[in-house]
């Protein structure tokens, strides 16, 4: 292996632990947290919870919206 590819690897490594395991895992985190709250009756808390969960994907879909249609 050469030292470009051994560059290229590392760069696929770092964006894959970064991007997608550390993402995956917090939000699974996340919804183990919504679940824990829901089990204990704490509806308001689940649901704020959830809220934070999904408000970023609702921001960047209003943002795309509203700029391309």
């Amino acid at each position: 292996m050469t030292f470009l590819q051994a560059c290229k690897m590392f760069a696929i490594l770092k964006f894959t632990f970064f991007n997608v395991i550390l993402g995956l895992a917090d939000v699974l985190t996340d919804l183990i947290t919504v679940l824990c709250w829901l089990d204990e009756g704490h509806f308001a808390w689940a649901l704020l919870t959830a809220q934070w969960i999904v408000m970023p994907f609702l921001v960047n879909a209003s943002d795309f919206l509203l700029r391309y249609i």
